[in-house]
């Protein structure tokens, strides 16, 4: 990848790097059930979306599904309009289905993945702008309960799966059931220190 195809991609990271507090942002509403050591169980409201799914593994996606995000809400839409940056951006293999209830299966890695921004709750369906990209869509993202590990450091899938394994097994002691395969939140750009971001694996729950 070039500096020049980076560049939109470093500028939208910009925007939730060091300097302004992520959660300064939109992010949607929810409801802390409960809390261990371990993690955090949250019931989400429901919510619009954007995302794409681009091939690869996560470390290999995410640069290009997030430019075209940022595309998005920099006015690659019908209305030719910004939209505002929300938190968290999420990460999630490419067969994990949104529609419907619950996720149903993980993709073995290097066969894509998903990434989704949050549109701001502002939009509804008949309001929010059509991506003008094709491989860019609007979703209706259902309410559900799921069980949530923080961590800070890198986002990347080495620290995702680490979370992830924690989380499972604290959950699995605690005999709740997953609904699903797990998805990354990110709500830090990469200018934050290291030790003062926030990132979190997500796990829905039955």
């Amino acid at each position: 990848m070039t500096i020049r195809t980076l560049l939109p991609v470093l500028a939208g990271l910009l925007l939730i790097a060091a300097g302004s507090p992520a959660m300064a942002y939109e992010s949607p509403a929810y409801r802390v059930l409960s809390t261990t050591d371990a993690y955090e169980v949250r019931e989400i409201e429901a919510h619009l979306g954007v995302e794409t799914t681009v091939e690869g593994s996560y470390s290999q996606s995410r640069n290009q599904a997030f430019r075209r995000l940022f595309d998005y809400i920099q006015g690659n839409n019908t209305t030719r309009g910004k939209v505002e940056m929300t938190v968290p951006v999420t990460s999630r293999p490419a067969s994990q289905k949104i529609a419907m209830t619950v996720p149903v299966t993980s993709a073995p890695a290097g066969t894509g993945h998903t990434m989704q921004f949050v549109l701001p709750r502002s939009f509804t369906r008949d309001t929010a702008p059509e991506p003008s990209d094709p491989l860019v869509r609007l979703v209706d993202v259902p309410a559900e309960k799921v069980a949530v590990r923080r961590f800070s450091g890198l986002s990347s899938e080495a620290n995702w799966r680490e979370a992830e394994a924690v989380l499972l097994e604290a959950l699995r002691a605690d005999g709740l059931e997953p609904a699903g395969p797990s998805r990354l939140a990110v709500y830090n750009g990469p200018l934050t220190p290291w030790f003062m971001r926030r990132n979190e694996v997500v796990v829905p729950l039955r």
